[in-house]
């Protein structure tokens, strides 16, 4: 009778193992599966989240800059219309109009004139080049003016393309010393000017801090990483704001070399990709 008894209980374990093991296994195959289809909807959800996130601060960003390249324009119209005779010693001609203009606007650090012209002298042509920029602390109200210097040559060539090609531009953000006390990252927003035989182009700067401002106000998600790009890379603002100024390729090589960015970057193309660290 016991050993009988053992026997029917040595089956009936034998007969639970044959039927629990596989059920325990599906359900941690089926747990699997179910985990990573919810977190294949999750990483949809969270990548339509981010597009539209992105998406709502470039139409911000963009009617800004609209408006910004519209005022420059303005602006370059009406300082066309002083009466110029050479491209040098801008101060006299341009000073209060461009402080009576950068009063009445809080968003900009500074206002500016570049200007260019060859010499008339019977000597070897030359070409002169000067610049006269207001900028403003705007804790003191005090105006600062000077020389403005166009940074190193890669932004001066930037810059230089805008009386070349003739055409308003916005050149990538980097530092511009006013003085010791006003050190500030802005984006330059250009438009064409001539006046007579003399050319060159007015500029506004605008603080990198108002785009700051955009990335910070809302986050889609608690501890995400934004930041906003220019065409060419150059991180104009960033959840970290100390990687201002910096180049994504700098900063995220691989990124380049998986996704191709710089091109997309360039030909403005809406693009979205899984990243995590």
């Amino acid at each position: 009778m016991g050993m009988f008894s053992k026997l029917r209980m040595s089956l009936r374990a034998k007969m639970l193992l044959v039927v629990i093991i596989p059920t325990l296994v599906l359900l941690v195959v089926l747990g699997f599966l179910a985990t990573k289809q919810i977190n294949r909807m999750l990483q949809g959800k969270a990548q339509v989240v981010a597009t539209s996130f992105s998406s709502g601060i470039m139409s911000e960003v963009r009617s800004a800059l609209d408006n910004d390249l519209s005022y420059a324009r303005k602006l370059s119209l009406e300082l066309s219309k002083i009466q110029l005779k050479s491209a040098e010693n801008l101060s006299a001609p341009f000073a209060n109009v461009l402080k009576a203009e950068l009063s009445g606007q809080p968003r900009y650090s500074a206002l500016w004139v570049f200007l260019e012209e060859e010499s008339q002298s019977d000597a070897q042509p030359m070409l002169i080049r000067s610049a006269y920029s207001v900028a403003i602390n705007r804790s003191s109200g005090e105006f600062i003016e000077g020389s403005r210097l166009l940074g190193t040559d890669q932004y001066l060539q930037a810059y230089l393309r805008t009386i070349s090609n003739n055409q308003e531009s916005i050149i990538d953000p980097h530092l511009q010393v006013y003085d010791d006390a006003n050190k500030n990252y802005i984006v330059s927003v250009c438009s064409p000017i001539k006046i007579g035989t003399i050319r060159g182009f007015v500029a506004v700067d605008v603080p990198v801090a108002h785009f700051q401002e955009a990335i910070e106000r809302e986050m889609p998600y608690h501890n995400t990483m934004a930041q906003m790009l220019s065409a060419s890379g150059v991180v104009i603002a960033h959840s970290n704001p100390l990687l201002v100024g910096e180049t994504l390729y700098q900063l995220k090589p691989e990124l380049e070399v998986i996704y191709n960015l710089s091109d997309k970057l360039m030909k403005g193309l809406p693009y979205a990709f899984r990243w995590s660290e």
